[in-house]
Formats: C-alpha cells, sequence, structure tokens
C-alpha cells in the first residue's frame, strides 16, 4: 500500500486540456461540484467531497475524501491519516490507496460494508506485506536497524520526542510547499521520505519486540525475531479499537527513533 501511494505521488501528471486548473487547499474542506471539471486536487488537513469528474488525481492528507455516486476519478484516489468513502456508482479509474496509520481496511458508502472476517484477512495481507519490506530493509542495512533498535531500548523518550515533532510538523510542512511553486514538487519528495522513515522504524520495532520475547535469545536469527515481532503486531492490529489506536503511536514512536539516530547513523545524540 505504501508502495502504491509513493508510485501515485511521485508522478504528477500536468492539467489536461479543456479542464480547470490544479486545486490545492489547507486547513481547510474543498468541494467539486457535480457541474464541475477540474484536473488534479489536493488538500491538506481537510475533507474533500467530489460530485463532479477530477480528471487526474485526487489527494487528501489528513481528511477524508467523500465520493458522490456521479464522482469520476481519473487517476488515482488518494488519502493519506483519513479515509476514502465512496459512494455506490463514483468510479475511479485508477488505484485506491489508503495509508492512515493502521493495518485497516478502505471503506464505502451506501451501506457496502466489508465483514469481520474480509477486514480481519486485509489487515493479515497488509501485515505480511509490511513484513516483506522490512525482511529487505534488514538484509541490506542490518547494522543500522539494530542501531535504531538500541535507540529505543536505551532511550524512549527521546524517540517519543522526535515521534511528536514528525506528528506535529509534517502537515504543517506540506502546508507550507503547497503554497510555493518551487514547494509543490517538494511534496511527494516529503511524502516519500516519511514512508522510508516510518518503514524502517518498524522493521527495527518489529526487531526489538523479537527479541524481547523470553524464549527468543539475541544470538538467534534477526529475521526469525523479526518474523516473531511482526506477530505481535498483527495481534494487535487485529484487536478492535486497540488496534486502530496503538499501531499509529507505535508507528510515531518507531519513526522518532529513526530521526533520533539518523537512521540508525548513532544510538546517543549529544
Amino acid at each position: 500500500m505504501a508502495v502504491a501511494l509513493l508510485l501515485s505521488l511521485a508522478f504528477v501528471r500536468t492539467a489536461a486540456a479543456g479542464s480547470d486548473p490544479q486545486r490545492f487547499g489547507f486547513g481547510q474542506s474543498m468541494r467539486i461540484d457535480s457541474d464541475e471539471r477540474v484536473d488534479t486536487v489536493v488538500t491538506i488537513g481537510g475533507d474533500l467531497t467530489v460530485l463532479g469528474e477530477v480528471e487526474d488525481d485526487a489527494v487528501v492528507i489528513g481528511g477524508t475524501l467523500e465520493l458522490g455516486p456521479d464522482a469520476r476519478i481519473g487517476g488515482d484516489a488518494i488519502a493519506v491519516g483519513g479515509a476514502i468513502v465512496a459512494a455506490r456508482g463514483a468510479s475511479i479509474v485508477g488505484d485506491r490507496v489508503e495509508l492512515n496509520g493502521t493495518f485497516g481496511s478502505s471503506s464505502t458508502a451506501d451501506s457496502l460494508e466489508i465483514g469481520p472476517l474480509a477486514a480481519s484477512l486485509a489487515t493479515l495481507v497488509q501485515v505480511i506485506g509490511s513484513f516483506v519490506i522490512s525482511a529487505l530493509i534488514l538484509a541490506f542495512a542490518p547494522r543500522r536497524v539494530r542501531s535504531v533498535a538500541t535507540l529505543m531500548r536505551a532511550r524512549p523518550g527521546r524517540a517519543t520526542l522526535f515521534g511528536l515533532a514528525i506528528l506535529l510538523l509534517f502537515l504543517p510542512l506540506l502546508g507550507a510547499l503547497t503554497i510555493s511553486i518551487i514547494g509543490i514538487p517538494l511534496i511527494p519528495v516529503a511524502i516519500m521520505l516519511l514512508a522510508a522513515v516510518l518503514a524502517f522504524g518498524m522493521t527495527a520495532l518489529g526487531l526489538t519486540l523479537g527479541y524481547a520475547m523470553p524464549f527468543y535469545s539475541d544470538q538467534r536469527s534477526a529475521i526469525g525475531a523479526l518474523a516473531i515481532g511482526y506477530l505481535v503486531i498483527a495481534v494487535i492490529a487485529l484487536i478492535p479499537y486497540v488496534g486502530a489506536i496503538v499501531i499509529p503511536l507505535a508507528g510515531l514512536f518507531a519513526g522518532g527513533a529513526v530521526l533520533a539516530s539518523w537512521f540508525g547513523a548513532r544510538t546517543t545524540m549529544t
């Protein structure tokens, strides 16, 4: 899911002929009426309601993307830190991507609900996908991952502080980039960097949880510890309500540890 998000945001297409210019909003909700036809829409810190047509991508950061029954998205529908709610009849030509900090599933309107079993299976699939990404990170940068894990255990307060900085500063940073022509192309770069920080952090967190188990010693395989750690994460993610709270907080803590250690370059800071 994170990979799809990065690809969707990395290749922002130019405005199509015959449509309105790209629209950007910060700190407020936006609405595309049924008689409107626009190109790309990006809103940060607010909801986006689409009743008409968006020829390219519709991106919402920190809000809900709601599609009416006659809405059409010609590109990708993307919600970062929010959800996509699509009525029956709404059309999304490209990918539908939700990155909300949990291992949850997407939702649709008009009582088109996902059953508990399907939602649990979707959660497990996403956990497995995240584990595969973490396994690759561990394989290519084992020392740095262990360094981040060490900082988590030795200086949890510093990791928490940096995690709070991510929470408080990232959306304002994106907002500042949207008001500048030069800054707009940097938005995908900022989101890609955040995704890398969180993925690296979850790798270290999984490793830490695995080695924290009393039956698994520090001398045993790191990939085994990572698998055990992700099993713990999967169990927590499957707990209703609890997973939706704990997993995002754990992600912020893990991302904070990555920044506090400069991607594992050092375990302490002066």
